[in-house]
């Protein structure tokens, strides 16, 4: 497909401006991005979104980006869509091909994608000296993940959501992941490319029922909504409702962390008299900044059912011994828990 085959009607962009896609996009960003697109709706509709505000000097410029992982034939085939849809908007556009060899481990398919794509991104970023990244999650993608991360109890309700904006540490460096377009339907996003008249490709994995999130945009969330036509609204604000606790005893916790943790060049400790009396949902959070502070890279290990273990065993016997991710242990001290690999913790001796 070119450029020619995109008949942009700009007497349309007027339009589009009265979308609430496009009120969610203006002034989202006022820096260069990066602009992720599949060639699917949402991603589509983003691109030239974007384009019409950029045009009115709402947003800064941006650069087009196609991940091609190489898992399917038709990869390539969406690669030419998707730079033939930028230059038909006049924007420059970016190619990565990785090969299809992103490592599985122990993550599953979907997130060792994911990975590598922000990995490439990054890469991207960094040789063109942007900070981010703005991709189409939309309303629908966030009650999907919501969904998902509550029924796999991995997350609490205050952090079941997407963030708008997310910093992603990589080999290349930080890079910001935006949302703009969080609080907008994909329904609407639908609504953009039928007034610009615009296609886009669909990719089949989408409709793969053997992926987890497939099913609960397919199978779960159509049952929720004839039980409560409203439920996702109700989720979403609860979720926000949740935050903004959250959020207090996030502080509360930054407090207690100073007054009670003391600090060495390689481990740590933790008043056990704190752990001992002070509420859970403090503790947890405590323990937790920890032993993140001596962790590089994956925290997905870190579970609650770890941190929980560590602050109960501050309660039992002096000498416990809770193992933690990567090497990383705590051990009960007669006044303190100390944290950190196992051989640097008992040569501490002084820790009390």
């Amino acid at each position: 497909m070119s450029q020619n085959d995109f008949q942009i009607d700009r007497w349309a962009y007027a339009r589009v401006r009265r979308t609430s896609a496009y009120r969610a996009l203006a002034s989202a960003w006022a820096d260069p991005v990066l602009l992720a697109c599949s060639g699917g709706v949402d991603s589509v509709s983003l691109v030239a979104t974007a384009a019409v505000a950029a045009e009115a000097g709402r947003v800064a410029p941006f650069v087009v980006v196609h991940v091609d992982h190489g898992t399917r034939a038709e990869t390539a085939r969406e690669g030419r869509f998707v730079a033939a849809l930028a230059s038909a908007f006049g924007r420059p556009f970016v190619q990565l091909r990785l090969g299809g060899d992103s490592r599985e481990g122990d993550q599953g398919p979907e997130a060792a994608l994911r990975e590598a794509r922000y990995e490439a991104l990054a890469r991207l970023a960094d040789r063109l000296g942007i900070q981010a990244v703005v991709t189409a999650h939309t309303r629908d993608d966030q009650i999907e993940t919501i969904l998902m991360r509550l029924l796999s109890g991995a997350s609490p309700l205050a952090s079941a959501g997407m963030k708008t904006v997310r910093t992603l540490e990589s080999s290349s460096g930080s890079l910001d992941v935006r949302r703009p377009l969080l609080g907008v339907s994909r329904e609407a996003l639908h609504r953009v490319l039928e007034i610009l008249s615009l296609p886009h490709r669909e990719d089949p994995t989408n409709l793969d029922l053997t992926y987890r999130r497939n099913r609960i945009r397919y199978k779960v969330i159509p049952e929720l909504e004839l039980l409560d036509p409203g439920f996702g609204e109700g989720l979403t604000r609860a979720i926000e409702l949740s935050g903004a606790d959250s959020a207090l005893v996030d502080r509360l916790a930054r407090e207690a962390y100073e007054n009670n943790v003391e600090v060495r060049v390689r481990t740590l400790s933790v008043s056990r008299s704190f752990l001992r009396s002070a509420d859970a949902a403090i503790t947890t959070r405590v323990v937790r900044t920890a032993v993140e502070s001596l962790l590089a890279g994956d925290l997905r290990e870190l579970t609650y059912e770890r941190i929980r273990a560590v602050v109960e065993a501050a309660v039992g016997r002096t000498g416990a011994n809770i193992e933690l991710p990567y090497g990383i242990v705590a051990i009960v001290k007669r006044d303190r828990v100390v944290i950190g690999r196992k051989s640097e913790c008992e040569a501490g001796d002084d820790w009390r």
